[in-house]
């Protein structure tokens, strides 16, 4: 079993309750990998996912009918096969989807841009205008605020304003349904073609800019020139505004340096300039 992180003794044994709960026995738990976020624990087999809330609530019911909207509008999304809780930790079973994360073909982020904005245009009615990742979520601008104070003369011009138009865009703008994570590792691919949307835990509705928002640089350019051929209109001063405050965040909370942050919201100016994406 590879572990990025070692499990303690209560966490072996519900994850023990969990497998047999699935039962999984022998050389498919022998095999299994498993990794841990600050909310999650996620087990992976040759032929499931199994996602274990472990610091935040995962809602397996409403997450469901995201995953069943999201397929409505083309996105290509897991099936929800079995859900129950052990010990108060609620967990999610769900088919493994074909392809790698983290794709960087042009072609397929292009595509992965294109379902984006198919997905902004769905019915909301399946999207909560909430979720418990939002205290996480202010705490985020909160940390963006500091990092723009620190790093004011270093920015580009105009980046601390859009910092503070995304912040009051993301307390007010509950009008499209949103993945909410749209990075690298939730993105899958198979010969060259998009293959899955992972980890709906922070949908919600919003707004465009702040999915676009989320997208790490590797993927932004890729996914942007997808989204733009789909749906052009899109606001640069909150776009840059979400993107700076993600990565400045980041680099505030120590998950990057401050000059991969810096260099990620320069480029990411630059590429909306250079698309014609006007902001203040």
């Amino acid at each position: 079993m590879d572990s990025s992180k070692p499990a303690g003794e209560p966490t072996r044994t519900i994850l023990a309750r969990i497998l047999r709960s699935q039962r999984l026995t022998g050389r498919e738990v022998c095999d299994l990998q498993l990794s841990a976020s600050g909310n999650t624990i996620v087990v992976e087999t040759a032929a499931l996912i199994i996602r274990i809330a472990w610091c935040a609530p995962i809602h397996a019911r409403a997450e469901s009918r995201i995953w069943r909207a999201a397929e409505h509008a083309g996105l290509p999304v897991p099936e929800l096969t079995a859900h129950g809780e052990v010990d108060g930790h609620e967990f999610v079973v769900y088919p493994r989807l074909p392809g790698r994360p983290s794709p960087t073909g042009v072609a397929v982020l292009r595509e992965a841009g294109v379902k984006l904005a198919a997905l902004h245009s769905a019915t909301v009615d399946a999207f909560p205008a909430e979720l418990d990742s939002r205290p996480r979520r202010v705490r985020r601008f909160a940390l963006a605020r500091r990092f723009v104070r620190d790093q004011v003369g270093n920015l580009p011009k105009g980046v601390p304003e859009c910092v503070g138009r995304a912040e009051a865009d993301w307390k007010s703008a509950f009008h499209t349904p949103t993945h909410g994570d749209f990075r690298g590792p939730n993105i899958l691919a198979r010969g060259g073609r998009l293959s899955g949307v992972l980890d709906w835990s922070d949908a919600r509705r919003a707004s465009r800019e702040a999915d676009l928002g989320s997208i790490d640089w590797a993927r932004f350019c890729g996914v942007l020139d997808g989204y733009l051929t789909v749906a052009p209109d899109v606001r640069g001063t909150e776009l840059v505004g979400y993107f700076a405050g993600r990565y400045g965040a980041l680099a505030a909370g120590g998950v990057v340096t401050s000059g991969v942050a810096l260099e990620a919201v320069e480029r990411c100016v630059a590429a909306v300039e250079l698309r014609g994406i006007t902001f203040e």
